[in-house]
């Protein structure tokens, strides 16, 4: 839990795609006056994370369980196997929605339009999900995936109504789950008496899953609702005024699964 991500993590959370999975931007209060305001999760937090990594030796070859006794050119092939698998399963990392509006939300009279704030939130709608299942769309110029409900939002009331400042904490929302394996496939020939080869096929995302790169919170932009009223439009001319623009819109992700040869002499 934390109040503000602090000047920590402007860029040092950096994914791959040069995009941050945080907030990299978020290091201002809402209210200046009012910090435990913005109380909430941390953007690193997930709520499960798990991960397992196994090495197993195939029970193949020359004085294995199975082929124990075959001769050295037939164990040259299909012996000294060894696999290695590496999981990973984590929930999304906490996000922080904004309002859409440098020093201010579109509401000219919110206290965060009021007082020139730098992070303006909107209000969390009580008992509604903050994610929803991946749909693939097109808003406006461009093309992704949508995790964020945008009902889960909505703007601020008016000073004079007896709004205040949005109610939405640190990482009110969550960005996108990761779920992907690597693996590992090592072949060994013995050389001599004291040294051997090794042959290896790294599989760096086996599954070729979408790892996202989800963009900071910035104007317009992935947790930023330009009208926090729940419109989604979509398509070519999606996104614009009166809508929530690109809210809840990944369009960026590491490169996909990867493929490394390499070559190993040990002595």
């Amino acid at each position: 839990m934390a109040n503000s991500l602090g000047y920590f993590g402007s860029y040092g959370d950096e994914e791959g795609a040069g995009e941050s999975q945080t907030q990299a931007t978020q290091y201002f209060f809402q209210n200046e006056y009012n910090p435990r305001g913005d109380y909430g999760r941390c953007t690193i937090d997930t709520s499960n994370n798990f991960g397992a990594y196994a090495v197993y030796s195939l029970p193949i070859g020359r004085g294995k369980a199975i082929a124990g006794n075959v001769n050295r050119a037939v164990d040259a092939v299909i012996g000294g196997w060894q696999t290695a698998v590496n999981t990973t399963l984590r929930s999304g990392f906490g996000i922080t929605p904004f309002a859409g509006e440098y020093q201010g939300d579109q509401n000219p009279n919110s206290a965060s339009t009021l007082t020139g704030s730098y992070q303006p939130r909107p209000d969390c709608v009580a008992g509604v999900s903050s994610s929803e299942g991946l749909e693939t769309v097109q808003i406006g110029g461009s093309i992704g995936r949508t995790n964020l409900n945008p009902k889960a939002v909505t703007e601020v009331a008016d000073v004079s109504n007896g709004g205040t400042f949005g109610n939405c904490q640190n990482g009110a929302l969550r960005g996108p789950s990761l779920k992907t394996m690597d693996f590992n496939l090592t072949k060994k020939f013995p050389v001599t008496e004291h040294a051997n080869l090794a042959i290896s096929a790294q599989f760096i995302n086996l599954t070729n899953t979408p790892i996202f790169s989800v963009p900071a919170s910035w104007w317009g932009q992935y947790s930023s609702c330009n009208s926090c009223n729940g419109v989604r439009t979509t398509g070519y001319y999606g996104g614009g005024a009166g809508s929530v623009g690109l809210f809840g819109l990944l369009d960026g992700s590491n490169p996909g699964r990867e493929v490394e040869l390499s070559m190993k002499l040990s002595f």
